[in-house]
Formats: C-alpha cells, structure tokens, sequence
C-alpha cells in the first residue's frame, strides 16, 4: 500500500517534540523550487537532496528521523509538488519510493521515541499506520518552493 501525502505531511508536523529542530541547511524545503534545466531530471535532483538531507537505509539498518520542525515537515509539500510536475508525471517511482520511505522513517522515529502517532484533531487516539491513505493527492497550499540545482552542497551528482 503506499502511503500519502497528506498522511506524510500529518507525520512530519507531529514528529517527537525531543527532537532537535532541523536547519534550512541540513533540510532545504522550504524555498525549494523545482527546475527543469537540472542535468538529472526533476525526479533525479529531488531524490538526491533528500537522500543528503534524510539518508538511505541500508537492508540492516533502520533509519529515523533526526530533526523535526518546519524545514523538515516542508519536505512532503516537495513531493506533493514533484507529483504534479510534468518530469515526474511519467516516473512517480523515485517520488513514491521517497513518501514510503519518509513514512516509514517517520513511524520508526516515533517507535523509537516511544510516541504515539495521533490521529489529526485527536489528542490520543493513536492512527494505525497500515490504514494510511493510498491516493497521491496533491497539497492544496501554495508552496513557495525555490532551490536550485546543486544547492549550497555543490552540484548534486
């Protein structure tokens, strides 16, 4: 089943508050723009920046999350926005393969913090996270996305 944006983005608001809050520089989604003169395509570029900033989890080892806060919850608005993005529209893989992996790395994290993952509008009643939304709906906010290939880390290879 694959998970969904507005469940992603509903994860990543509500991550354990005994995290650290996450810099723009280590997570730069917000401000982030999707261009289509990058060298490796949309999907590409946008897997490769969240590969630096989230990490890629080897088959022994299980990854968290390791900030929470704004620059780390923009990241689904950066899929969100990836899937309706013409480049992406004929290879979701990479972007799919992305909103299961920071959901997954988003329950790990709440599992290994010992939290609840609480329903929306619920303050404890605890959200099965095998009954997750399978639709790719597109965030209905404005996203003022606006980052450019390479980024402050260099050209992304």
């Amino acid at each position: 089943m694959m998970e969904s944006i507005p469940s992603l983005q509903h994860l990543l608001d509500h991550l354990p508050s005994q995290l650290p809050i996450g810099s723009s520089n280590d997570y730069p989604f917000i401000n982030f723009t999707l261009l289509d003169e990058c060298e490796e395509g949309v999907p590409g570029a946008v897997a490769a920046i969240f590969k630096k900033s989230f990490g890629w989890e080897c088959e022994d080892v299980k990854l968290t999350i390791k900030a929470r806060g704004r620059h780390v919850a923009a990241a689904a608005l950066v899929l969100a926005e990836c899937m309706g993005h013409l480049d992406c529209a004929t290879n979701l893989a990479l972007i799919e393969q992305w909103i299961k992996k920071l959901t997954k790395m988003a329950t790990a994290t709440y599992e290994e913090y010992g939290t609840k993952i609480l329903q929306a509008g619920m303050s404890d009643a605890p959200i099965d996270v095998d009954l997750l939304g399978s639709d790719h709906t597109k965030a209905k906010k404005s996203n003022p996305v606006s980052h450019k290939c390479g980024g402050p880390w260099g050209q992304l290879t």
